[in-house]
């Protein structure tokens, strides 16, 4: 079984044992951030498994899935006045990170940077015309999603390892 099998075990796993604690009433959370940390856990997987053995589809595919989890964990997690305000320059941050990933795995194709560059610098001229940034407010609001989610990072970081460790057994 590949690697990338492995990752949609787990991810159905994950999805299956979710659904149910939601069902039984043991986590209150919504189904859309369900999906967000679903999509959170297979990009973190596929891109942890695709980095640096020329898999570059899968790479970019898994770097866009987990930076649209976290999309949706955000606009979840807060109030936005207008979402229209906030989507049109997450698809361009989205986009120009994942191309920043590739570019990150390929160093010598400078393209990929320079399509990286276009899109993250279209993403902020769009966030500055369409919202307003306030550096202590988005390190406050970092931090108080840090505190209330740290078992995410652990349950990442325990994802980490069992495909590092599945990875290592069929070698």
């Amino acid at each position: 079984m590949s690697n990338n099998h492995s990752i949609i075990i787990y991810l159905l796993i994950f999805i299956a044992l979710s659904i149910l604690l939601k069902i039984i009433g043991f986590i209150n959370l919504l189904y859309i951030e369900l999906a967000g940390y679903a999509l959170i856990f297979y990009g973190i997987g596929t891109v942890y498994l695709s980095m640096g053995r020329q898999k570059r589809n899968l790479l970019f595919v898994g770097a866009v899935a987990f930076l649209i989890g976290i999309e949706l964990f955000i606009m979840n997690n807060y109030d936005f006045l207008k979402l229209s305000n906030v989507v049109l320059p997450s698809i361009f941050f989205i986009l120009g990170t994942a191309f920043l990933i590739l570019f990150i795995d390929d160093l010598s194709n400078k393209l990929l940077l320079a399509i990286s560059v276009i899109f993250l610098i279209s993403g902020i001229f769009f966030f500055a015309k369409l919202g307003t940034f306030n550096l202590n407010d988005f390190l406050k609001s970092t931090l108080s999603i840090s505190v209330k989610y740290w078992p995410v990072i652990i349950i990442v970081t325990a994802l980490i390892l069992l495909l590092k460790k599945n990875s290592k057994v069929k070698k």
